[in-house]
């Protein structure tokens, strides 16, 4: 039996539509019958002819390649100056390169926040978030502890 209210199909023995509660005993009428909708063919000069059910879709443009372009960025650069620090000065830390080393640690410890904004960012799945967000953390305590450390005893020279 069909609901006369809503067009929807409901069991012969209810009393009431299971969908929008109109009550079935009162009047049962046969279905509605609904015919589609005649397709509208849209002609033009320059482009092929399309009618409305078969356009194309809508591409949706994500920003995901983006986020994996920045990432992919910071950590070249992350990685480039502690490549260059290696070979400039074969990891070598006395007086004369104590300051460059506080900067490429200060640089490197913004690098790596950058890089887990970035992914918290462009993550899609409330999980990968987290996840994102735990393994962050705990990066950062330790690029911020040991450059705390360094910073305010020098220890490694």
């Amino acid at each position: 039996m069909f609901c006369p209210n809503c067009g929807k199909e409901n069991e012969n023995e209810n009393s009431f539509c299971k969908y929008c509660g109109h009550d079935l005993k009162t009047l049962a009428t046969p279905p509605p019958i609904q015919t589609p909708p005649t397709p509208i063919t849209l002609t033009t000069t320059a482009a092929p002819q399309r009618t409305s059910y078969n356009a194309p879709p809508n591409p949706v443009h994500s920003n995901i390649d983006l986020g994996y372009l920045f990432i992919a960025i910071l950590a070249f650069i992350n990685m480039f100056l502690w490549l260059a620090w290696n070979f400039i000065f074969n990891s070598r830390i006395d007086q004369d390169t104590a300051v460059i080393y506080k900067l490429i640690r200060v640089a490197s410890t913004i690098l790596s926040m950058a890089q887990f904004l970035v992914m918290l960012i462009f993550a899609k799945k409330a999980v990968y978030k987290v996840l994102i967000a735990i393994i962050g953390v705990i990066v950062i305590i330790y690029e911020l502890y040991y450059l705390i450390q360094f910073l305010a005893n020098n220890k490694y020279y």
